[in-house]
């Protein structure tokens, strides 16, 4: 009988955690997530700008293969810019870019069809507007960047 009621005591008296208890470390919860969130977004953004670097440098592996493929039709300088407006450049490089992007080549834009609104995830990738694609004949670089109207954004892609 006396073990009932000493258990019975204990249950009554153990009531759990006090509120200023669990404000305490809800603070210090908070705290943690300020500091460690402060020092985690940067290295947010700069995985963002990796991942739509690699997507620029897969478009310029592709165009480095159809200008090589197309060698024989290019004896100068080549600048392609596709956008939301439409694609401007060789013809014959447009047609093979847009075959090997598997883009249709009834597209009028690349840019659109292959690069659809969220395909770039970096502040900079959001705000491009267009894609720029330049081959040097002498050398036989490409070189691929996004652009936001006349400012250049990220790093540019180059191919050899």
């Amino acid at each position: 009988m006396m073990r009932e009621e000493l258990r019975k005591s204990k249950k009554l008296g153990n009531k759990g955690f006090s509120l200023i208890e669990m404000i305490i470390v809800i603070a210090i919860m908070a705290i943690l997530v300020g500091v460690v969130g402060t020092a985690v977004l940067p290295y947010m953004e700069k995985s963002r700008k990796a991942k739509d670097m690699q997507i620029v440098s897969g478009i310029s592996t592709s165009a480095l293969a159809v200008f090589a493929e197309h060698a024989d039709v290019i004896s100068t300088d080549e600048h392609i810019v596709t956008n939301s407006t439409g694609d401007t450049g060789n013809s014959t490089i447009l047609a093979g870019l847009k075959e090997l992007l598997g883009v249709p080549a009834t597209s009028t834009s690349i840019f659109d069809d292959y690069l659809p609104a969220g395909t770039f995830q970096s502040k900079d990738g959001k705000s491009a507007t267009s894609l720029h694609i330049d081959y040097v004949y002498a050398t036989g670089k490409v070189t691929v960047q996004l652009y936001n109207g006349t400012t250049a954004l990220l790093d540019p892609a180059v191919s050899k």
